[in-house]
């Protein structure tokens, strides 16, 4: 690895891209911070190459779309992306289910079997 500025062709070679996802990771994924420029002459700092193997490391664990690693990005702190992309620091990634999806296997009104069983007995 080479030291700062960056080109994207350098980011790309690197993390195994194409020129052409690097750029898409830089315009979309990438805070806005991180935007320094178009086209050949566009140069990058450690920050942005921390943040690609950041996306790299949770990608490979997590297997998260980008649009949820945009969020993620957006929701942390540069200090906190670069303890993970050092191996520093490891990052869990949680998942839940949508509450929309989530529905009860009892109808609602009918009691499972040892219900009723219990409540006729204390009618007896």
């Amino acid at each position: 690895m080479r030291s700062p500025p960056y080109t994207l062709e350098d980011l790309a070679r690197h993390f195994g891209l194409t020129p052409r996802t690097a750029r898409y990771y830089v315009e979309t994924v990438l805070p806005e911070h991180h935007r320094s420029g178009r086209g050949r002459a566009a140069e990058y700092g450690q920050d942005t190459w921390n943040c690609f193997a950041f996306i790299q490391k949770v990608r490979e664990q997590a297997g998260v779309t980008m649009a949820y690693l945009t969020e993620v990005l957006a929701s942390l702190d540069q200090d906190q992306i670069d303890r993970v992309a050092d191996g520093r620091e490891d990052l869990w990634v949680v998942t839940a289910p949508s509450f929309g999806s989530y529905q009860t296997s009892t109808p609602s009104g009918d009691f499972p079997s040892a219900s009723r069983r219990a409540k006729a007995k204390r009618r007896v």
